[in-house]
């Protein structure tokens, strides 16, 4: 729901909220297209269409929280922009209590050569060596979970997913490895996006497409 039913008028920001009566109105509304949006979603994942989850869960989206793994080092633009009055009232809200957490938090310092692994349990990090620990976070990254897609922790499983996600090469799926880091010499280098850490992304050659698709084949063709 709208955290903030903000009544019509030019620009960007709405100033004003509408009254108590019209925001019960909109809340019934808003309601009874909640209603039929799950409705359609229903009907098109029954077993007589069977679409699946990634077109589905577009017609929910409007009316669910989800869950994101955000990693990075530089955030004070962010917190300048989505904490402000003129930011959208939902993501000020969520910015807000990020920054509360974020001023809360009490960072774990890692010595050069240790790892920040996103979602690995403390009996994991005790016990699995450092390289299957990687793996395995940048698995759980993927899925946004410590648990497979079968609601259980399941370590051939998160390798299974890491092998599939570093085995298309530049067409893999690599925005899970930046989750990933360990410590630079140097506070002030940077690697991708992070300043002082090294992207476990980095360590792959093939991290990234070097031309657009098609070109390789055509400059071989030429050559």
């Amino acid at each position: 729901m709208p955290i903030w039913w903000g009544r019509n008028q030019s620009g960007m920001q709405a100033n004003q909220e509408i009254g108590a009566e019209a925001r019960a109105l909109a809340e019934a509304e808003w309601r009874r297209a909640l209603a039929d949006a799950l409705a359609h979603a229903e009907r098109l994942a029954a077993s007589d269409v069977n679409l699946h989850k990634q077109l589905v869960n577009r017609i929910l989206e409007p009316f669910a929280w989800i869950t994101v793994i955000v990693t990075a080092t530089e955030w004070a633009n962010f917190f300048t922009q989505r904490t402000h009055p003129d930011a959208q009232p939902e993501i000020k809200h969520l910015a807000d209590m990020m920054l509360a957490e974020y001023r809360a938090s009490r960072p774990r310092p890692l010595a050069i050569g240790e790892w920040h692994t996103p979602l690995i349990l403390p009996d994991e990090e005790a016990t699995l060596p450092v390289e299957e620990r990687l793996k395995i976070s940048v698995a759980r990254s993927a899925r946004v979970s410590y648990l497979s897609h079968a609601g259980t922790r399941d370590h051939a499983k998160d390798i299974e997913l890491y092998e599939r996600l570093v085995g298309g090469g530049a067409n893999g799926h690599w925005s899970p490895f930046e989750h990933v880091a360990t410590p630079l010499g140097s506070a002030e280098s940077w690697s991708g996006n992070f300043r002082g850490w090294e992207q476990y992304r980095k360590r792959f050659a093939q991290e990234h497409a070097p031309t657009l698709p098609g070109e390789a084949a055509v400059a071989a063709a030429l050559r």
